[in-house]
């Protein structure tokens, strides 16, 4: 029985410019904090806990872009990366960075890049950079308005949604 490899990619959501990994990661990390702030009580032995506000879920993977046996130039991924980061005026004039969507298996996360280390680790003989590490952070994008919780409950309903197919963090 033949098994077909679904790769992991990334798509810009306005623009439809997709980035395939060359190899899947191994692992990824879900994570989501939340903030609470602390009361004290006066004449108490301690103080009371209450919840202050929440942060957005992150996804962080490396992703392994190796180009030795074409001999290309393994840049042409680490620039999509990096466009992926790219601020640009939004139509109501202010900034708007690319909202992408982190897709594989039943993951599909809809994200910002926000955090992106470059590791290159192989070269040709000419200096052609041939292999790299991308270590990535991506957060959850909310679009402003939007309640995080419904927006992570909607995402089995559309393939853009936040999170689907995961395990509530």
């Amino acid at each position: 029985m033949e098994v077909n490899l679904t790769k992991a990619n990334i798509t810009n959501v306005a623009t439809g410019e997709v980035l395939e990994v060359l190899f899947n990661p191994s692992e990824y990390v879900l994570s989501k904090q939340v903030i609470y702030s602390e009361r004290t009580a006066v004449g108490k032995s301690t103080s009371y806990v209450q919840f202050s506000s929440g942060r957005r879920r992150q996804l962080r993977v490396e992703l392994f872009f190796d180009t030795t046996d074409s001999g290309e130039d393994v840049s042409k991924y680490t620039d999509t990366l990096q466009s992926f980061m790219e601020v640009s005026s939004a139509g109501d004039g202010g900034p708007s960075n690319p909202v992408l969507l982190f897709a594989w298996g039943s993951l599909n996360f809809k994200c910002v890049l926000e955090d992106l280390k470059l590791q290159f680790t192989k070269f040709g003989p000419d200096g052609t950079p041939y292999r790299v590490i991308a270590r990535t952070v991506f957060s959850e994008y909310v679009k402003l308005g939007d309640d995080t919780e419904a927006a992570s409950d909607s995402s089995a309903a559309s393939p853009a949604g936040a999170l689907s197919s995961t395990p509530k963090l």
